[in-house]
């Protein structure tokens, strides 16, 4: 249903003086052909600036974060560690193969990230990988031993390629002491 006001209802009660429309009718009413002010533009306009407002604030409110696919293992590797050192843990979470034990420890690595300093956090965000070392036990597992600058401890991450052709980290790796 259209709803339409007539310019006849915008008159002053005084005709001597000229029609007025509100202030806020410029800017959203505009004449048809037939002199009529049409109040159709009006709510589509309303429509779609609420519908295109609701849509911003669903999409921004409680997002992750979307990360690219690793193209390699050493590229898979290097983004968990990344986000590991930098307290990314979603970060860390997104190059790392689900699995109940690997959700176990990156939950314990956040919690001492948390029981950080500010300074030592700043700290181990600003490290630095070093002495990197690329091993390759078969096509589709590579091990990357590293350090960083912030305390020098040595460090492993199993990278595997999963059945998907995706490559993912394999946190619990890094605490087996047989390996």
């Amino acid at each position: 249903m259209v709803k339409t006001i007539t310019g006849n209802e915008y008159l002053p009660v005084n005709s001597i003086q000229q029609k007025r429309r509100p202030q806020w009718a410029a800017f959203f009413i505009t004449p048809n052909l037939h002199s009529r002010l049409t109040f159709v533009a009006v709510n589509q306009r309303m429509k779609n600036l609420f519908v295109l407002l609701l849509m911003v604030a669903l999409t921004g409110c409680g997002s992750k974060k979307q990360y690219p696919p690793a193209t390699d293992a050493l590229n898979a590797g290097l983004q968990f560690i990344d986000g590991c050192l930098k307290g990314d843990f979603d970060k860390a979470d997104f190059y790392m193969l689900q699995d109940d034990r690997n959700k176990q420890l990156l939950t314990e690595a956040k919690q001492k990230f948390k029981q950080l300093t500010k300074e030592q956090k700043k700290q181990l965000m600003e490290a630095s990988l070093q002495n990197i070392t690329i091993e390759n036990p078969s096509v589709n597992e590579t091990i990357i031993h590293y350090n960083n600058s912030f305390n020098n401890a040595p460090g492993k991450v199993k990278v595997v390629q999963t059945d998907s052709n995706k490559w993912l980290a394999d946190f619990k790796y890094a605490f087996n002491p047989n390996l």
